[in-house]
């Protein structure tokens, strides 16, 4: 009765081990899952802010334009503003 009794102990071993080697790798699914997930989301915010730096470099630069007195006046100009003592004159109906 010895030999089958030590086999059958040895096999509840392994399965024992392997039953608690699954367990141990299913507890780190979550985990996982969740880690990849926030670098997925992180890679998102990165390509956010570059956007969002991207664009505040275009304004900054716009800023600085300002700052020329012939860009200035361009930018008035467009929205339809004039210099004191000038006379706005608006055509209308011209054929293109």
């Amino acid at each position: 009765m010895g030999p089958p009794r030590r086999a059958r102990t040895v096999r509840l071993r392994r399965l024992f081990v392997a039953g608690v080697a699954l367990a141990i790798l299913i507890s780190y699914l979550g985990p996982v899952r969740g880690y990849l997930h926030q670098r997925s989301d992180l890679r998102g915010y990165e390509a956010q802010l570059r956007t969002a730096e991207d664009r505040r470099d275009h304004i900054q630069a716009q800023l600085r334009a300002l700052d020329n007195p012939v860009v200035l006046e361009q930018r008035a100009r467009e929205l339809d503003m004039i210099r004191p003592g000038e006379r706005q004159f608006v055509i209308r109906n011209l054929a293109p």
